[in-house]
This record gives C-alpha cells, structure tokens and sequence, in this order.
C-alpha cells in the first residue's frame, strides 16, 4: 500500500529492509533466507530472486552490549527486558531494575518504560498476580535509589494492589505511547490517517483528531 501510494504521487518507493527482532526462549536455529526455506539446488539458486531476513537474535547478545552500542534509554531497557522476559520473574526485575538506575533522574522515561515493561511481563508472566509483581520488584528499585519509580506507578495505579487499578494504569500508558507514535508518523508524512488507523487497528476518528491537533500547531 505503501509502495503504491508512492507511485501514484509520482515519488521514488522507499526501501524496505525485513528485521526481525527475536526474543524466544531459546537461540534463533530457523533458515533466514528464502532459498533455505525453498531447498533450492545451488545451480538453480543463482537465478533466483534470495530474500533475506536481517535476524536479530537478543539470546545471543550480552546485556554489556546493549548498554554500549543502545543510546537511546528507552530502547536500551526495552531490548533489555524483551531478552529477559522468560525469565524467572524476580531474575527479569532484577535485570530491568538495573537499566533503569541509569535513568533514575528522569521521570518520564521511569514512568513510560515501567508501564510498558509491567504490560509485557504480565502477558507473558499471567500466573502472577500484578501486584505481586509489584511487590517483587519495589524492594529492587529501593535497593537502587529509585523510589522515584515507585511513587510514578503509584500515580499510573499500579499501586493499588488491585487488578483493575493496574489494568488501568497500563492502559492509560498504553493509550499515551500510541499517540506518540502516531504523531510521529503523521509529522513525517509518509502515511495518511486512513492508513495509520488501520495499520495499528485504531479509531480513524482519533487519528484524524490528532492530525487536526499537530496542522494547528503549524
């Protein structure tokens, strides 16, 4: 849709380069390009078009390394997270507790990724209760100096020790990080409203209720 958008406004298609970001339990061992999947002889490989996936496999990259070359924090301790995540719960706290005490000045960055991170852990980790999740994971961010942590969730509702208190919290940070996204993509302009709100599966209303917001802020 996109390639065809592009043509018919007469620009130059973008392009496209498959990454796959894996994060199993267990190291990537599936074929990455076409040709593997397909059992293509070698002498009628040459003459074939031999996609590739770029696989990024987090299982075989250390935390060390994600902390070098991950600038950006928000990426740095998502990435981290998403390498724990079958882990035991309490080991993946442990891990993401200490990314985030790098940041621990910064509010909206301990606010946006702590609900994020809680989001995904309690998907993967559904035998746990969230506010035994909390539980876990306050005497970690104390050890480290981060009570700041604590009293933003608090204000998220993820304190309350209710599932419907944490479920809105999570929600509400939900909500906020896709409005993020959107605005992103409508300022680059590469996408319209439509196309947005069915990409992300969305309200089409609300996207164009945030284009409207960002054309008068021009």
């Amino acid at each position: 849709a996109l390639w065809a958008r592009f043509l018919r406004e007469g620009k130059t298609p973008l392009p496209v380069l498959p990454i796959v970001l894996y994060h199993g339990n267990r190291s990537w061992t599936l074929p990455s390009r076409l040709s593997e999947v397909l059992g293509i002889r070698p002498e009628l490989a040459t003459g074939m078009l031999d996609y590739a996936l770029h696989v990024i496999d987090l299982t075989r990259i250390e935390d060390d390394e994600i902390r070098r070359k991950v600038a950006d924090p928000e990426p740095r301790v998502t990435l981290a997270a998403m390498k724990h995540i079958h882990d035991p719960l309490p080991a993946l706290l442990e891990v993401v507790a200490d990314f985030l005490k790098d940041f621990a000045e910064d509010r909206d960055i301990l606010r946006n990724v702590g609900i994020n991170i809680f989001d995904y852990a309690s998907h993967v980790h559904p035998e746990v209760p969230p506010e035994e999740m909390l539980s876990l994971f306050t005497p970690l961010t104390q050890e480290k100096n981060m009570t700041t942590m604590i009293d933003l969730l608090r204000d998220q509702g993820l304190q309350q020790g209710l599932q419907q208190g944490l479920q809105q919290g999570l929600k509400q940070g939900r909500q906020e990080g896709r409005q993020e996204d959107i605005e992103k993509i409508l300022s680059k302009g590469v996408l319209s409203p439509e196309e947005i709100a069915s990409t992300l599966d969305v309200d089409l209303a609300w996207v164009e209720e945030i284009a409207r917001k960002i054309a008068g802020k021009k």
